[in-house]
């Protein structure tokens, strides 16, 4: 029971962002977030608050709050948004705050019909207004179609659900085929009986949904990670089974600790593979499962132990989080996450090679050692909130959040093949406090 009310006190303070919004004079700038929806594939994602009149790089030009912002790009190299939009309306706090989708179509910003988007016509909004959307994802299928799932929370009556919608061409369509009806609820997946907090979405070959969240639920005083899928006629777990919330048995990480922070990605198969941070009262650490032959397993093929927690790839004495996975054509799981063992936060870059966790340039992970740290590890100088993605020949493109005493910066770095280099191919210094690859904003 003391581990669900942590988790209610993590959906107060989703509400309480939102409130803090309403109350922070409209004229400050605000810093960039970090969204709880990165684990996106094939682009990283990172959040801000897109209410700088002075950044040219905006998309909307006002003095209103934007949150929990995800990406994806289409065959085109387009982008395609979502995020949570605040209308402003500043009498009524939880008034106002919906999903908005466009995309870009070579000339300008349109909507999901192709209409030109106008942020004062709020024609890309897609959700109601009495409710506030957190952990917002996006996803396209083979047709470039918008995939789209996020965590909706309403006052009154009080619930907290998981949405899933997706785009057929005309309209907004549930998993179902059904027209999308907010009022009635019919795009409705998780409700407030699983208490869900955080969520990551993917498609399988035949465009059909996989979700991923952490939540509590009637038979389990812990939190724990969740996966279904809609196998074309139902929601149902990894073995096939319909799945029954009121009997928990979509449950994945199953254990006494609370695990936070999932991350989902599929192979080439279809089958998951899933990342989470499993909290303990003593450490936070990295663990990786997959579904094989009828069962959870870890990385080298033995079944996935709860009680051991044989999936820990952090194995570390300090704590391990955000963690963030991704495949490659290469169909092997590619890990970065945030980790503080190494005096100040570092991030680590792990890739598994059929039979052991390896850094970039292919020596096994040795956890006492963090040869798999990529960033700066000082005191003065953390990393964190880090996201991957991967090119066309399976390298990783990293970026995180640099903070030091002075400022707080956004790092980008990718590896050629023997090394970590900037965006214009200088080397990167891991063990420097090196700015020379800030992204300014």
């Amino acid at each position: 029971m003391k581990k669900l009310k942590v988790l209610r006190l993590s959906l107060f303070l989703s509400v309480a962002m939102v409130l803090l919004t309403m109350i922070i004079p409209k004229f400050f700038l605000f810093t960039p977030l970090y969204s709880a929806s990165s684990c996106i594939e094939d682009s990283p994602s990172v959040e801000y608050v897109l209410n700088d009149s002075y950044n040219l790089h905006n998309i909307y030009f006002d003095y209103c709050a934007s949150w929990y912002s995800s990406v994806a790009i289409d065959s085109k190299d387009n982008p395609h948004i979502v995020w949570d939009d605040n209308d402003c309306d500043y009498s009524m706090f939880w008034i106002g705050h919906r999903v908005s989708y466009i995309h870009w179509n070579r000339e300008e910003w349109v909507t999901a019909d192709g209409e030109v988007w106008g942020p004062k016509m709020e024609n890309g909004r897609i959700s109601l207004d009495n409710t506030t959307s957190t952990s917002l994802c996006i996803v396209l299928d083979s047709n470039d179609y918008p995939h789209i799932s996020w965590i909706s929370i309403t006052l009154e009556p009080f619930s907290v659900d998981i949405i899933y919608i997706y785009w057929n061409g005309e309209e907004w369509l549930t998993v179902n085929g059904e027209v999308w009806n907010p009022e009635t609820g019919n795009a409705n997946v998780v409700n407030s009986e699983n208490m869900p907090s955080d969520l990551s979405l993917q498609i399988d070959s035949n465009s059909n949904p996989h979700i991923v969240w952490s939540g509590g639920g009637p038979v389990t005083n812990s939190i724990d990670v969740f996966y279904i899928h809609w196998d074309g006629e139902e929601w149902v777990t990894a073995d096939g089974e319909v799945w029954d919330p009121k009997v928990g048995n979509a449950n994945v990480s199953n254990d006494d600790d609370d695990s936070v922070s999932p991350c989902l990605a599929l192979d080439k198969s279809n089958d998951p593979h899933i990342v989470w941070c499993d909290e303990n009262e003593f450490i936070k650490q990295v663990v990786y499962v997959k579904w094989s032959d009828g069962q959870w397993k870890i990385a080298d093929g033995n079944n996935w132990n709860p009680k051991m927690c044989n999936g820990d790839i952090s194995e570390n004495t300090d704590d391990s989080i955000n963690p963030v996975l991704k495949f490659g054509s290469d169909d092997n799981p590619h890990v970065v996450w945030e980790d503080y063992n190494y005096y100040g936060a570092a991030i680590i870059y792990l890739y598994w090679d059929g039979k052991n966790w390896m850094t970039a340039d292919s020596e096994i992970w040795d956890p006492k050692i963090g040869n798999g740290g990529v960033s700066a590890n000082q005191i003065s100088n953390t990393s964190t909130l880090p996201d991957l993605a991967l090119d066309t020949n399976n390298r990783p493109h990293l970026v995180w959040s640099q903070e030091s005493m002075e400022n707080v910066e956004i790092i980008y770095i990718r590896w050629d093949g023997g090394k970590w280099v900037t965006a214009n191919g200088e080397i990167w210094e891991t063990k420097t406090e090196s700015t020379a690859t800030a992204l300014t904003f």
